[in-house]
């Protein structure tokens, strides 16, 4: 990778290179005799409207009470709301509220397999890995795991403006709620960071070294600007789209080489940086 393209990513990143999407999701609770239902006709399409009308939405994240589960909602107003995921506010040690969402392992006869905590990629924020395809309720129902999510400061319903330095507040905040509220043991813990959510992910490792590990990461994208990978020692496996022009592959190949346990990376043939999560080897590697 040439050192020019290495210093531009990271000078795009310390100028403030993040791009927090329109704000299309909010938190709910639903009231008494609230009726969620499918749309597929004109006629149901009219009722969700004037069902949302009657809601109140949490656009910000500081709105939320601490400790409560909330429903997820979408702003269109004919849209459904998203099955199977709750949402629930943190705040970071930086002072701002972030979004955050739970989906429990569809496979209720048995414990999760493991529990994942997903870092999602610049220009999107939750609502685009809850309806998009594939979606982090497909990663819980595919796993057999339970999810955990979050917006970044400025991402959604998140408070704060969006940062390098809030990442990484961002990240810790959740960690600390699943390993320290929800008692879930990191060994039992997956990090899965794409693209700048990769960033995020090395820098909790790096703070979390002293501790109990996690029981391993996979990073999507990762761009190599952002990460000092010789810093963490558990397994980390490496997945980058071939034909990606937004962070080429030579940042998933420096990765590999400064990676101190070294594990096969997963290079895919004709995947961009868009369309990766929609590859088949990735979903059977992960």
């Amino acid at each position: 990778m040439a050192t020019s393209e290495t210093s531009l990513f990271l000078v795009l990143l310390s100028t403030g290179a993040f791009w927090p999407p329109r704000r299309e999701y909010y938190f709910f609770k639903p009231p008494p005799n609230d009726i969620s239902f499918e749309v597929n006709e004109e006629s149901e399409a009219i009722l969700m409207r004037d069902r949302k009308k009657k809601l109140k939405k949490l656009k910000r994240a500081k709105a939320c009470i601490p400790g409560e589960m909330y429903r997820f909602g979408l702003s269109h107003p004919c849209a459904e709301d998203v099955k199977h995921a709750r949402g629930f506010a943190l705040k970071t040690a930086n002072g701002n509220t972030i979004a955050c969402i739970h989906i429990p392992c569809p496979d209720v006869s048995s414990s999760p397999r493991f529990t994942l905590l997903y870092s999602h990629p610049n220009g999107s924020d939750l609502s685009d890995h809850l309806v998009g395809v594939p979606s982090l309720i497909d990663l819980a129902r595919f796993y057999r795991c339970e999810v955990y999510s979050y917006d970044y400061s400025g991402y959604g319903i998140s408070g704060g403006i969006a940062s390098e330095h809030n990442l990484y507040a961002d990240i810790r905040a959740i960690y600390q709620y699943i390993t320290m509220e929800k008692h879930v043991d990191p060994s039992r813990i997956v990090l899965l960071g794409f693209s700048i959510g990769s960033a995020a992910t090395v820098e909790l490792l790096k703070e979390e070294k002293d501790r109990k590990p996690p029981a391993g990461v996979i990073l999507q994208a990762p761009p190599t600007s952002l990460l000092r990978i010789h810093e963490v020692t558990i397994p980390i496996l490496v997945i980058h789209g071939k034909d990606d022009k937004t962070v080429a592959i030579e940042h998933g190949e420096l990765i590999c080489q400064r990676a101190v346990t070294k594990v096969t990376p997963e290079w895919v043939p004709d995947a961009a940086h868009d369309n990766i999560e929609n590859c088949r080897v990735v979903w059977k590697r992960i």
